[in-house]
C-alpha cells in the first residue's frame, strides 16, 4: 500500500526531474588603460575612435569647467600613448564643436562636429579634414548644406573606395522625412545626395538610414521602413546599396509582424596584419548587421554586394520600456564581431561569429543615464592587434584596448 501510494502521489505531482540553466557571465577580457594627455582647459570628453594605416585617433572635446568645449582630437601610433592633435578651427561654432564621428583612410582623417548656435538653437555642423600627422582644420559648411529648412539630422561618416560618405535624413520631394547621404571624394568639400529615388520615402513607406559601410568598391546602407498604416508604426528592415555613393538600390527584407529594424552595419572581416585602409574596410568576406526586434538585438547576415540578408541570432534584451535601444559601434577583428548596444542597464558589448554570440565584459561600467552631468558614452574600434573603446561616463573619458 505504501509503495503504491508513493506511485500514485508521484504521478500526480513529481515530473521529470529538472535542473536550473546556468546563464553564462560576461566574458572578462585583458583591458588595458591607454591615457589620454591632461588638458589645462577642462576634462577630456570622447564621442568617437576610428584606427587605420597603424594610427588610432579618439575624438571629442575639452570640456571647460564653465560648460565651454573646445574641439579635440587624440593620436596614437602603435598603440602607444595618445598626443593631442593640433585642431585649427575657422568658423565661430567650429571654435566649440563637439566631434562626434570620424573615420579615415590611407592617413587622412576626416571628422563631423557640431555646436548649437543661433537664434532657434539649431546644429551647426562642420566637417574636419587632417593629412597625415595633422592638423585637423575646419572645413565650415553653409547652414543649408547639413540644416536648413531641410535639415533632419546627421549620423556616422565611413569611408570606402569611393571616398567618404556620411548618413543622415532630410525633407525629401514628398516633404516628409527620408534618407539622405553627403559624399567626399576626399573628405574636403561634401555634397548632399537627397534625390535618390531608392533612399527617399514614398508609397512603400517612410525610410529612415541608420549606418553605412564599405561593401567591395562601394557602400551599403542599413535602416528601416515604415509601411502605411502599419500596426502600432512597426517597421521592417531595409538595406541599400550603391556603387558610388550617389546611385543607390534597394534591397528588400522580408516583412515582419514584429518591429524590426537594423541599426548598424560592418564587414564580417577586419583589417589584416600589414593591411591598409580603415578598420572596417572591405575583405570579400561579407557583411553583418544588428538591429532590434521586439525586445531583442538581433544579427542578420549578407553576402559582400549587400544582397542574400538573413537572420543568423539573437542576443541581450534591449530594455526598450526603459531605454531606446541603439548600436553605437559594430567592428569586426579577427574574424570576430563586436558590437557596443545600450540597454536599460547601460552599455553592453557583445561578440561573435555567425549564430554564436556572448556578453563581453567591459572594464567599467557606464549607464545610459542620467546625463546631468553629459552625455555618457561607448564606442568602439578595432584593427589588425586590438579592440579599442572609449568610455564617458558624464565625468571624464578613458581610453581601453584588448587583444583581438
Amino acid at each position: 500500500m505504501t509503495a503504491l501510494l508513493a506511485v500514485a502521489l508521484c504521478l500526480a505531482g513529481c515530473g521529470p526531474r529538472t535542473h536550473p540553466v546556468r546563464v553564462p557571465g560576461p566574458v572578462r577580457m585583458a583591458w588595458r588603460e591607454v591615457a589620454l594627455p591632461s588638458d589645462p582647459r577642462g576634462r577630456a570628453t570622447v564621442r568617437a575612435v576610428t584606427a587605420c594605416g597603424g594610427s588610432r585617433y579618439a575624438a571629442g572635446a575639452i570640456v571647460a569647467p564653465g560648460g565651454r568645449t573646445t574641439p579635440a582630437v587624440w593620436a596614437s601610433r602603435g598603440g602607444a600613448a595618445f598626443t593631442s592633435m593640433r585642431v585649427e578651427p575657422r568658423s565661430y561654432y567650429g571654435r566649440t564643436n563637439v566631434l562626434s564621428t570620424l573615420a579615415c583612410r590611407s592617413g587622412v582623417l576626416v571628422a563631423v562636429g557640431a555646436d548649437a548656435g543661433g537664434a532657434h538653437g539649431n546644429l551647426r555642423i562642420s566637417t574636419w579634414y587632417a593629412e597625415p600627422g595633422g592638423p585637423l582644420r575646419e572645413h565650415p559648411a553653409g547652414l543649408d548644406l547639413f540644416g536648413g529648412s531641410a535639415g533632419i539630422g546627421v549620423g556616422a561618416i565611413t569611408a570606402g573606395v569611393p571616398g567618404f560618405l556620411l548618413a543622415g535624413a532630410r525633407v525629401d520631394r514628398t516633404g516628409g522625412a527620408g534618407a539622405a547621404v553627403w559624399t567626399s571624394p576626399d573628405g574636403r568639400v561634401f555634397t548632399v545626395r537627397d534625390g535618390a529615388a531608392a533612399l527617399e520615402s514614398g508609397s512603400a513607406g517612410t525610410t529612415e538610414l541608420r549606418a553605412v559601410a564599405p561593401a567591395g568598391t562601394g557602400y551599403v546602407g542599413v535602416g528601416d521602413l515604415t509601411p502605411p498604416r502599419s500596426p502600432g508604426a512597426a517597421r521592417d528592415p531595409i538595406a541599400w546599396t550603391s556603387p558610388d555613393g550617389v546611385s543607390w538600390r534597394r534591397v528588400a527584407f522580408p516583412a515582419t509582424s514584429a518591429d524590426d529594424l537594423l541599426l548598424a552595419v560592418a564587414p564580417e572581416r577586419g583589417p589584416v596584419a600589414g593591411g591598409a585602409g580603415t578598420a572596417s574596410a572591405g575583405s570579400g568576406a561579407g557583411l553583418i548587421a544588428v538591429g532590434t526586434s521586439g525586445s531583442r538585438y538581433t544579427v542578420w547576415s549578407a553576402r559582400e554586394d549587400g544582397t542574400g540578408w538573413h537572420r543568423v541570432a539573437t542576443f541581450g534584451d534591449t530594455g526598450a520600456s526603459v531605454a531606446v535601444p541603439t548600436v553605437p559601434s559594430l567592428v569586426t577583428a579577427r574574424g570576430t564581431t563586436y558590437a557596443v548596444v545600450t540597454t536599460a542597464g547601460g552599455y553592453r558589448m557583445w561578440r561573435g561569429r555567425g549564430a554564436n554570440w556572448t556578453q563581453v565584459g567591459l572594464p567599467v561600467g557606464v549607464p545610459v543615464q542620467p546625463q546631468r552631468s553629459g552625455p555618457r558614452t561607448v564606442v568602439a574600434t578595432a584593427d589588425a592587434t586590438d579592440v579599442m573603446i572609449a568610455t564617458d561616463d558624464g565625468t571624464g573619458a578613458r581610453i581601453w584596448v584588448t587583444p583581438a
